[in-house]
């Protein structure tokens, strides 16, 4: 495939650090999301339903104070949904899901010899951003931990859409993981992605495992509830 004249390619290294920026950006931006946005928003709802019950009976002045901290309540919500949005890839909330892994599965391939299956099932549509992105970032730090550290041959990724919960597995036949005879360095790396992946299905309701010894084989399992929130009264 030929470059861009006067262009050079980026690294491995380069590409890496871009990964890995996008990956802090986008667990800031779930977490922003799915924390204090949520809150935010049922506290918002919880006051106009307070100004609503106290409205005839208490002097206008708290009304209109608590009308107004309502109005700064809806503002700050608004504020916090835009940042979360404003961190989130695109290029994870606006393709397809499937769009998104398979091409998550050719980088993989591009940049490891490494032979990849990738079997994805089920309804992968009509779900949240946050849903998504979390599939996504779980594919994809699995398959980083594969790429950089399993010395595996072969690697598989499962994703299933059920009606009720997403489930995602992703197996390799390498080294293994011992956190207490690996290295140093590489235990630190492989444990804060285990970690990162941990909290978004845990973030969502879901569950997360790793099942892995010296020697091999790896299996990582996450389950994601299908839930969609609930409209807001009228």
């Amino acid at each position: 495939m030929a470059h861009d004249e006067g262009r050079t390619p980026p690294s491995a290294r380069a590409l890496d650090r871009i990964d890995g920026a996008e990956r802090r950006l986008a667990r800031l931006a779930l977490d922003i999301h799915d924390g204090p946005v949520q809150d935010v928003a049922a506290l918002t709802a919880d006051v106009a339903l307070l100004h609503q019950r106290l409205e005839a009976i208490v002097p206008d002045g708290a009304a209109e104070a608590l009308r107004d901290v309502h109005d700064r309540l809806a503002r700050v919500h608004s504020d916090l949904r835009d940042l979360a949005l404003a961190l989130e890839s695109k290029t994870l909330t606006v393709p397809p899901l499937r769009d998104v892994l398979e091409n998550l599965g050719e980088t993989f391939r591009a940049r490891s010899a490494i032979a990849l299956e990738l079997r994805l099932s089920g309804e992968l549509h009509h779900l949240t951003s946050s849903q998504r992105i979390a599939v996504a970032r779980i594919v994809q730090e699995a398959l980083a931990n594969v790429r950089d550290h399993s010395d595996a041959n072969r690697a598989t990724v499962v994703v299933d859409g059920g009606r009720d919960v997403l489930t995602v597995s992703i197996s390799d036949d390498g080294r293994g993981f011992d956190p207490a005879t690996a290295e140093e360095a590489v235990r630190r790396h492989v444990r804060l992605g285990l970690v990162g992946m941990a909290q978004r299905a845990h973030l969502l309701g879901g569950t997360f495992s790793v099942t892995t010894q010296a020697g091999g084989p790896t299996l990582i399992e996450a389950t994601i509830p299908r839930w969609r929130p609930e409209p807001p009264a009228a």
